[in-house]
């Protein structure tokens, strides 16, 4: 399997790697809480990767500090154990899954669905299909649990989103499906937002169908997210 984890260029490896084993505890499995949350980020930012291992970079650099027979002082070897967890983790089957997702929105419903690099992004979906049935009966039993932590309840102008989408598991399925819904709110941004520009001879044509969406539509913002096995869900 090629290598997909490489340093970044400006960065000092070797003075990220020892920050790192600094707050890393003898057993060298465990790390000093708020060392871990600040420098493990900055060992990220260090590193890149291809396309195939983004989803699951995290997961790899984690496990690659984690393991106590690395030392912390050679980039290569810690870059060679990335690419090692890499493998290992792609070697499992992979399933399908549905995020479920809501965006706030009024105005026309521009597209039905639309596919980003391997994923299918349902908008504004039927509340009578399945999935969504489920996943309004589950939203149902945390009601109770929401409104404790002041999770506010969707209204009209929250618009259910559904990405399908193939992964390794659960984590990386919220992550991916997280990017595409990202993208996907920037789309509709730039298709609402397009008509918001100033026009000095606004008044001299008709408005375009740019300007009828951005009159009726209101900015993004995302919710809630559910996620669930799709086989669990859909029968």
């Amino acid at each position: 399997m090629p290598k997909e984890f490489d340093w970044e260029r400006g960065f000092d490896r070797n003075r990220v790697l020892s920050r790192v084993k600094s707050i890393r505890h003898k057993d060298g499995r465990s790390f000093d809480s708020g060392g871990y949350s600040f420098w493990l980020p900055v060992l990220s930012s260090a590193i890149r990767v291809t396309g195939i291992a983004e989803s699951i970079k995290a997961r790899c650099i984690a496990a690659a500090v984690s393991d106590p027979s690395l030392s912390l002082t050679d980039p290569d070897a810690f870059l060679a154990r990335c690419d090692q967890e890499l493998e290992k983790l792609a070697q499992r089957p992979k399933s399908k899954f549905v995020l479920y997702t809501t965006i706030t929105y009024a105005g026309p419903k521009l597209i039905d669905w639309v596919t980003e690099d391997g994923a299918r992004i349902y908008w504004q979906p039927s509340q009578r299909g399945k999935f969504l049935r489920a996943a309004r009966k589950a939203q149902e039993a945390q009601k109770f649990h929401r409104s404790a932590i002041n999770v506010s309840t969707e209204d009209d102008t929250q618009c259910p989103i559904l990405v399908h989408l193939f992964a390794h598991d659960p984590f990386e399925a919220f992550e991916r499906g997280n990017d595409h819904v990202d993208r996907f709110r920037g789309m509709l941004n730039l298709l609402v937002n397009s008509g918001q520009s100033v026009n000095p001879f606004a008044r001299m044509t008709a408005p375009s169908c740019g300007e009828q969406i951005s009159a009726r539509s209101f900015p993004f913002g995302s919710s809630s997210r559910w996620l669930a096995r799709y086989r669990n869900v859909l029968v």
